[in-house]
């Protein structure tokens, strides 16, 4: 996930995986595409996602104020 944070593409980062995969012979990271880290992102978006909603929800909270920062993001 930490790629993808730094801005490369679910393809970028599978060939990244399958290059340390090569380079170490690991067999644990076999069989990883653009897809599957697609898939895991999204989890990890909605995991977020709830956890926000948790958050907002607690009667202790009266504000919150969330930012994006769009420099980062591309497309």
């Amino acid at each position: 996930m930490d790629y993808v944070g730094i801005g490369l593409s679910f393809r970028q980062m599978a060939a990244t995986i399958q290059k340390a995969k090569d380079r170490t012979k690991t067999a644990k990271l076999i069989g990883l595409n653009d897809c599957i880290v697609g898939q895991y992102t999204r989890v990890l978006v909605a995991i977020a996602l709830q956890q926000i909603t948790l958050i907002l929800d607690d009667k202790s909270v009266w504000a919150m104020s969330l930012a994006g920062d769009e420099s980062t993001h591309r497309g």
